[in-house]
């Protein structure tokens, strides 16, 4: 997890997207595949002031709509982050689990 420097308002959560993989098996994915139409990833990095206080925790790994909420940038160093409206959020995923959209 990197560091986050967004402060949201309201009812927004700031999300660090999970990176999908590159490749299956010995098949390389586009960049524009791997971001089709399945849902999203991600780790809550800030929650907003007006986000019900037993909703989220900073940790948390959520599932989110694949065009949900704004796309504030990405780097190397940073990662890809979103920042959704706390409703827009699909599930929180166990950190143990892993979820494969089909």
């Amino acid at each position: 997890m990197s560091t986050c420097y967004i402060e949201p308002l309201g009812s927004r959560i700031v999300i660090e997207l999970d990176e999908s993989p590159s490749k299956v098996g010995r098949i390389h994915v586009p960049d524009t595949v791997r971001k089709a139409e399945s849902p999203s990833t991600g780790v809550v990095m800030k929650i907003g002031p007006l986000v019900e206080k037993d909703l989220f925790t900073i940790g948390d790994h959520v599932l989110i709509p694949a065009y949900s909420g704004t796309f504030v940038g990405a780097s190397k160093e940073h990662g890809e982050y979103r920042i959704v409206q706390s409703d827009e959020v699909l599930a929180k995923v166990p950190q143990n689990q892993e979820y494969k959209a089909r």
